[in-house]
């Protein structure tokens, strides 16, 4: 497809967790319009996601590193 960007694979060597859901094309599109063409602008969802750490990480001296502290949010979109 013309305008058509290739994936990126921005969680890979990552632990990644996910919850999916099956629900109607018409409860993720504007006004409930169900559309195949990406261009219309009814072809939209709404996304949430985060991604959080633990406060610190500390490394010995040989280089090994152990994370210490509560989980933090580090991003969130």
């Amino acid at each position: 497809m013309p305008g058509m960007a290739n994936g990126v694979n921005s969680v890979q060597g990552t632990n990644v967790h996910s919850i999916a859901i099956q629900v109607p094309k018409s409860d993720v599109t504007r006004y409930g319009k169900v559309t195949s063409d990406t261009t219309d602008p009814a072809a939209v969802i709404g996304v949430w996601a985060s991604a959080s750490r633990q406060q610190a990480r500390v490394r010995d001296g040989r280089g090994h590193a152990s994370c210490h502290g509560p989980w933090m949010q580090v991003s969130g979109w």
